[in-house]
Formats: structure tokens, C-alpha cells, sequence
């Protein structure tokens, strides 16, 4: 390699260092727009890097992805959500990640649990899960049960799509920006649970743009039963609508099998339900089924 190039780089990777002090250490509101700025200055000419973050945790990112940009920068994704997860875990718990990305919440829950423990992570994105398995890999994690398909309510095969920069927005509901598409099998969780003899679930996080309920649907089993799991569950009014749904049917559906819809805040508190997120918000609500 030239003289150059081994300098540049040098350079590059201790810009990348004090963009981290900085963008890590802050709490300012402007943050991740700093982040997203300075990321293209000292980012790998690949887009890729091997991130360490706080507890310890590895992964390996595509700094060229919004989501994962995020996650680099500020060391974080979703804390109150996180928060929430973990303390909704109880020792040698079942963690259920449908929609599990590159693995954020996956790699939090299976530190927390331990070999006690035990996480279904199910993505239907090809590209996504092989960063999933990576990480997993990365972190030497074994309790971690990675499924390569989509829950739905029925069993069937389906097109889907997502942003070459946005890996977390894979969704079934037909898009007009540019997309790449790919084909993915779809199943119940009901039908998953019989089949691998999975009884009981502590908690379920859903986040699969817009077809959350469709994934309620087919837990329907999973709810009513006599060991309901918590639910984190992301409701998004655009992309549900999109899907022929709305933030209102899904969260009615729930409080017909006799889940409370909270808020969650900072620490993972729960804050009792006040309102829907605007048309073009999204927020994710914890459902706790009543005794």
C-alpha cells in the first residue's frame, strides 16, 4: 500500500476517534444530525466498521445505513424500548424478536439473559440477517435462534421491499420510492410455538412496518392463552394504513383479548395511554394483558 493511502487512512480513523468523543458524550438534542454530517468526513471509504459499543457489545455496521449510523454514533438505539425489554425479562427468560434488523435488541436481551435464557429473532431481509449472524458471531452469543422469515397470519409465500439505505424498513405494503425487492416465506407464531414446542414467552417486541397485525393475528393462540406475554409492538400510522389497516383496529384488537396499551418512557417506565401518534409519527407502545 502507498505511503499515502496508510497516512489517509491513519487520519481517517482518528477523526473517526473524536467524532465518537463527541457524538457519544453529548446529550444535545442536534446530535444525530451532527452525527449524520460528520459521517460523511470520516467515514470508511466501504461504509463498513467494527463498532464497540457501551456494555461491551460488537457489531459490525454499514455506515452508509441510516439506522446503523445511528447506532455508531451515539452508541445507542431505542433505550427507553431497551430498558423496557430487559426489565420485562425475568432469569432464564424467552425474548421474541420479530423484526430483529441487524440485532440491536437481540445481542441486549441475549447479554441480559445469559445461556439461561433464550431469543427467537425472526427477519426476512437476506442482507439484514446476515449482519444478524454476524454480530451474533461477533459476540460469541449461543442462545439465539435466528429464523429467516416473516410472521403473518397466514402461511404463504410474498414479495417484499425495502431502501438500499434503510435497512429496518422492509415491509409487504407497496412502495414508490426505490426499492430492492426479494421473496420471503411468511408463518404464524402460533404454528412456530406448537411445532418447536416453545410454551411460554415472556416477551415479544414487534416492529415490521406496518404488518403488526397481521403478526398478532398469528399469535392469536400466543395471547389468549394462560401465559400472555408482554408486547412492545411499533405502530406506525402511514405504513400501517398502507397495509389496509390503522392504529386504531390494532390497538382495539388487543384490548379485545384484554391488553392495556402504555406508554413508554425514559428507564423503560410504563406511562398510562393518552393518545395514537400523529399520521406521520410513529411510537411504540407496551401492551400488558390484565390479570
Amino acid at each position: 500500500m502507498q505511503p499515502g493511502l496508510v497516512r489517509h487512512g491513519f487520519i481517517r480513523k482518528a477523526a473517526m476517534r473524536v467524532v465518537l468523543a463527541l457524538t457519544r458524550s453529548t446529550r444535545l438534542r442536534g446530535r444525530q444530525r451532527l452525527a449524520f454530517l460528520l459521517n460523511r468526513v470520516v467515514m470508511p471509504p466501504d461504509g463498513y466498521v467494527l463498532s464497540t459499543l457501551p456494555e461491551g457489545i460488537f457489531m459490525e455496521l454499514d455506515l452508509t445505513d441510516r439506522l446503523q449510523v445511528g447506532i455508531h454514533y451515539l452508541g445507542e438505539h431505542e433505550s427507553k424500548e431497551s430498558d423496557f425489554i430487559l426489565s420485562s425479562l425475568p432469569p432464564g427468560g424467552v425474548f421474541v424478536d420479530v423484526g430483529a434488523n441487524i440485532g440491536w435488541h437481540t445481542l441486549k436481551a441475549a447479554r441480559h439473559l445469559g445461556d439461561g435464557g433464550k431469543i427467537y429473532a425472526f427477519e426476512p431481509s437476506p442482507p439484514n440477517v446476515v449482519r444478524l449472524r454476524r454480530n451474533l458471531e461477533l459476540n460469541g452469543i449461543t442462545n439465539v435462534v435466528v429464523e429467516e422469515v416473516a410472521l403473518s397470519d397466514k402461511e404463504e409465500t410474498v414479495q417484499m421491499a425495502s431502501s438500499r439505505t434503510r435497512s429496518g424498513n422492509a415491509t409487504m405494503a407497496d412502495r414508490e420510492a426505490p426499492t430492492q425487492s426479494f421473496e420471503v416465506t411468511c408463518i404464524r407464531l402460533d404454528d412456530y410455538a406448537r411445532k418447536h414446542s416453545l410454551r411460554g414467552m415472556d416477551v415479544v417486541k414487534i416492529d415490521v412496518e406496518g404488518a403488526e397485525l397481521l403478526v398478532l393475528r398469528g399469535m392469536n393462540g400466543i395471547l389468549r392463552g394462560p401465559h400472555p406475554p408482554v408486547l412492545l409492538c411499533e405502530v406506525n400510522p402511514i405504513m400501517l394504513r398502507l397495509m389496509g389497516t390503522s392504529p386504531e383496529v390494532l390497538v382495539r384488537y388487543l384490548e379485545e383479548l384484554g391488553y392495556t396499551p402504555h406508554h413508554v418512557g425514559k428507564g423503560g417506565r410504563l406511562h398510562p395511554f393518552r393518545s395514537l401518534p400523529p399520521e406521520k409519527g410513529l411510537e411504540n407502545y407496551a401492551f400488558i394483558r390484565r390479570a
